[in-house]
Formats: C-alpha cells, sequence, structure tokens
C-alpha cells in the first residue's frame, strides 16, 4: 500500500538550507553540553544508589515529595503504571570507597587493628553506623555462624547480613578490593535502616504484631507461622490464599502486598475472630524494599568504558558493512549522517537535561540501527535507480528514488512514533526518557537520511565529476 504515489517533490533542492539547519543544531548542542560541563550522567555512570521499593497502595505526590526530602536524596519517581512502585537514586561521592581508603591506610599507618572501637579516630567514619561495621567486620577470627542475636520473630524479617549468616570478616586480614566490598554492605544497612524508619513513619505498619506478613517470601514458611494461631488443616487454606494474591513461589510473577487486616480478610476468607487474632500475633507492613544498588566509581567507570566502546563499535561495525555493500563513499556519509545524529540526541539531551543512563544508551544505540536503516535503504533505491540507466542526473535520480520510497519511510516513522508516544505517556517516569530520546533520534534519523546523506552524495559525485573532469584535461594536454 503506497499512501504516497507518484510524487514529486524536490527535496534535495534544500540539501544546503538542511546542512546550516544541521549545523546549528550541532553548534547549540556542543554549546550546551560545554555550559553544562557535559551531560548529565546518571548513577549508572556517576555512581550513587539507587532503591527499588514496593508499596501496598498507590503513592502520591505529596508522599513522593515527603519521602525524597526526608531522605535527602536526589529522586524518588513511580515505576509503572500502577504506581505503587517507588525508585529512589541519589547520585554523588561514594562513601564506602572514601572510607575503605581511609581505613586501609589508617592500618598501614599503625599496624593491626586491635579493636574496632579505634576505626572512631578515623576522619568520616562516623558517617556509617558503627553498629553496623560490628555486624560486617571483626579483628579476629573470622565466625561462620550467626553474629547478630536476634529473637525468634525477628528472623522473619531481617535479612541474612542482619542475622549475621554471612561470616564477618577480618578488617586486618583483607585487601582494599573486598575492605570495598564489605563497606558497600555497611552503607546499604545503613540505607535500608534510614529509608525504613522514613517509610514507616509515612507508612505506618497495620497490626500489633511483631511478624510481618508481608516479609514473608515463601508458602511453606507462611504455613509454619500460621499453624500458631490455626489449626493445621486451616493454616494450609489460608497460607494458600495468601501466597496466590502476593505471588509467592511464582518466579515471573512479582510479589504483591497485603495493603490491610480489612483486605486480608476478603482474600483468606478469616471470620472475624481469626482477624482479631491476626491482628494481634502479626503485622503489615505497607512496603517492602526490593532491592538497594550501589555504584561505586570504578564500577561506574568501567560502565562508561564498556558504554563508549558499544558506540564506537557499532559505528565501525556500520561502516564496514556498508562500505561492502555499497561503496566506501557510501559508508563514509551514512557515518556521517549517524554522528550528526547522536550528537544533536545528546544535546537535546543535554538541553532537556535527560540524564544520560544505561537506558539512553540503549536508546541511542537503537538510533544508530535506525539511522543505518533508513539510510542503507535508500542508497539500495539510489543503487536500483542508477543500474536502470535513465537519461536523468545523479541528482534527479536520488531525488526521485526519495520520492519512491517516500511512503515507505512516513509509514515506518509514524507506526514508530506511535508505539513511543504510547511508551511515554503511559510507560511511567522511569521510561519516560527512554521513549522520548527514541522519538528525537527517529525523527533525526528520516531527517538526516533526507536532507544530510543525499545531498552529501550529491556534493560528493559531484565533486568527485570535477576531479575526472580536470584529470582527463591533464592527459589531453
Amino acid at each position: 500500500m503506497r499512501f504516497f504515489k507518484g510524487t514529486n517533490y524536490n527535496f534535495v533542492k534544500y540539501g544546503r538550507v538542511a546542512f546550516v539547519f544541521s549545523i546549528t543544531l550541532i553548534i547549540a548542542s556542543v554549546v550546551s553540553l560545554v555550559i553544562k560541563g557535559g551531560p548529565n550522567l546518571s548513577i549508572d555512570f556517576a555512581g550513587g544508589l539507587k532503591v527499588d521499593v514496593k508499596l501496598a497502595k498507590r503513592v502520591t505526590l505529596n508522599e513522593l515529595s515527603d519521602i525524597r526530602d526526608r531522605l535527602n536524596v536526589e529522586e524518588v519517581h513511580t515505576v509503572g503504571l500502577r504506581e505503587d512502585e517507588l525508585l529512589i537514586q541519589s547520585k554523588g561521592t561514594d562513601v564506602a570507597d572514601e572510607i575503605s581508603k581511609a581505613v586501609y591506610q589508617y592500618r598501614k599507618e599503625h599496624g593491626t587493628i586491635k579493636d574496632l572501637s579505634e576505626l572512631k579516630n578515623i576522619e568520616g567514619i562516623d558517617r556509617v553506623s558503627f553498629e553496623h561495621i560490628e555486624t560486617v567486620f571483626t579483628v579476629g577470627e573470622v565466625k561462620t555462624e550467626a553474629t547478630t542475636r536476634v529473637s525468634k520473630e525477628e528472623e522473619d524479617i531481617v535479612s541474612p547480613i542482619e542475622k549475621g549468616e554471612k561470616a564477618k570478616t577480618n578488617i586486618n586480614a583483607v585487601d582494599l578490593k573486598t575492605m570495598l566490598e564489605r563497606f558497600q554492605e555497611v552503607v546499604v544497612l545503613d540505607l535500608k535502616e534510614k529509608i525504613n524508619k522514613v517509610l514507616s513513619d509515612i507508612y505506618p505498619p497495620d497490626g500489633a504484631g511483631n511478624i510481618d506478613l508481608n516479609r514473608i517470601d515463601s508458602r511453606e514458611e507462611l504455613v509454619r507461622i500460621l499453624s500458631d494461631v490455626l489449626p493445621e488443616n486451616r493454616a494450609y487454606v489460608v497460607a494458600d490464599r495468601i501466597a496466590d494474591f502476593r505471588n509467592l513461589d511464582k518466579p515471573l510473577a512479582l510479589m504483591r502486598l497485603i495493603p490491610s487486616f480489612t483486605k486480608l480478610k476478603s482474600i483468606a476468607g478469616l471470620s472475624e475472630d481469626e482477624v482479631r487474632k491476626f491482628r494481634d500475633a502479626f503485622c503489615l507492613s505497607l512496603f517492602n524494599i526490593r532491592g538497594i544498588e550501589v555504584v561505586g566509581p570504578r564500577v561506574s567507570g568501567e560502565i562508561t568504558r564498556l558504554a563508549f566502546l558499544a558506540l564506537l563499535y557499532s559505528t565501525i561495525g556500520m561502516l564496514i558493512y556498508i562500505a561492502f555493500r555499497f561503496d566506501f563513499r557510501s559508508g563514509v556519509i551514512a557515518i556521517v549522517a549517524l554522528i550528526h545524529d547522536v550528537v544533536i540526541t545528546i544535546g537535546f539531551a543535554s538541553f532537556l537535561n535527560i540524564e544520560i543512563s544505561l537506558e539512553v544508551i540503549a536508546a541511542i544505540l537503537t538510533i544508530v540501527g535506525y539511522s543505518i536503516n533508513d539510510t542503507v535503504v535508500y542508497y539500495d533505491r539510489v543503487r536500483e535507480g542508477l543500474l536502470q540507466q535513465r537519461k536523468e542526473t545523479y541528482a534527479e535520480s536520488l531525488n526521485r528514488c526519495i520520492n519512491e520510497n517516500l511512503s515507505r519511510t512516513i509509514l515506518t516513522g509514524v507506526s514508530s512514533l506511535l508505539v513511543l508516544g504510547v511508551l511515554y505517556f503511559l510507560g511511567g517516569l522511569a521510561l519516560r526518557d527512554f521513549a522520548l530520546i527514541l522519538i528525537i533520534g527517529i525523527i533525526l534519523g528520516t531527517y538526516s537520511s533526507i536532507y544530510i546523506a543525499a545531498p552529501l552524495l550529491i556534493e560528493w559525485d559531484r565533486y568527485s565529476s570535477k576531479r575526472r573532469g580536470v584529470r582527463a584535461k591533464r592527459r589531453k594536454i
């Protein structure tokens, strides 16, 4: 199906106007990057913390603002359509890296650390909890048994590191790399404690008990706990209903939280008497910290290097492919158009203050493929047109090929933009930057294939023809 059949627009006529427009955009992009001190790098490249939190209900804008202010972090936003999942992010200096270096240097200067209390003399050590340092480190022989005393009820709700299931590390017998890894665990424990406190104030738990039913992550554990307040057969039935609602033991499904005992009553079919027993014995936290990711400067540096190499190798690969498929001239011009698209896209990201994250890098790599694909289609059409040996100039042949391919270009671009538009408006904040970068890149890719690559091919052909004419005259002389 062709919606633009028999068109004869003179696209190449505006080649020089397009050059001026593109150069203006490139200069504006570079100026924006210089003024802002380079691209706005995300935690993936700058280092920092990412925390994924699941809530039992939708979060409000006021709650988002309150969480951000009380945690003193740079960004808190929802993920997905349900708006019951938070992504908390904070960039900045890596505390674990700085403290581990300071402790390592202290050990080199003072020898064996005889007591962990000596660490209090190190400047900046107070940025992490000394209690959590004692949870992770020791000064003597490493113990593999539980190193933190917890009650039976607490065993169901604290993490393995808090229970001491992971062996403590002898601070006198580790290298700097291992020390950094363990201090990152200390930072995670600190952050988890702080987030728990803030979110518990904003979303107080329902119920008076110590065992949190929303922190139980297996059907078998639910049965064991519920058997304390229900007959065994009844415990199995209720546990199955709770597990089904929360998606326990379903690897591909996201765990859900029970928002209240009223909801639990309808889920599990509890009687009023059973609800009272549950309220006394259990509680329901309204949030769950699903994961904390610490990205240190070394890791972020490696990610930056790999992202740069991915862009470089993909560009070189495209150049080689087009040079073999068509000719060297076509390969060079395709890469020029590609660099044009990437530079202006990054400039737009800088102007709009979009963070350069792994998702944005993925979008840019997608733009690389889209731009090259669009250009290759035009090259293929041009080659077919030239083989037909019509009585027309190279510019006329190129312009005709663009018109013949116009329907395909518009349909492909519009269909892609429709999907990305839905992703932008309905995909949540986490996917908004990814979708926006792709929208900008697809528009630029279509524009550059018509108004950058095609006019450059014409100018190159014109220059080559002049060179051939000069050489022919010299041979005659």
